[in-house]
């Protein structure tokens, strides 16, 4: 806690300083408030939801990654495929030529 700014209403005696008991309710006065950071249990539904979005996410990008090496792969075959029908093509235009000589 901190001490009440000059807008605020102060405790008189407050020194910024509260000792609490773990599991005890306390009041907050009117015009103060506590700052709380919390660290999820590893289990807790937060958590367990927050593990499955990174699979999920992490799946994906795992699936789209093979689906470019396959569009990639397959893309190289064609190129080959082309080359050798272009080979072949190249070889049978020679033949014809010389056979119309």
């Amino acid at each position: 806690m901190r001490d009440a700014t000059e807008d605020e209403e102060s405790i008189p005696g407050f020194d910024g300083k509260v000792e609490l008991t773990p599991g005890e309710p306390y009041d907050i006065p009117n015009g103060h408030w506590i700052d709380v950071r919390v660290n999820m249990p590893s289990n807790s539904i937060y958590n367990q939801k927050q593990a499955e979005v990174e699979r999920l996410a992490k799946l994906e990008a795992e699936q789209l990654e093979q689906e470019e090496a396959k569009r990639v792969a397959e893309k190289a075959k064609c190129k080959n495929i082309i080359a050798i029908y272009c080979h072949l093509f190249r070889k049978y235009v020679n033949i014809m030529l010389r056979h119309l000589q």
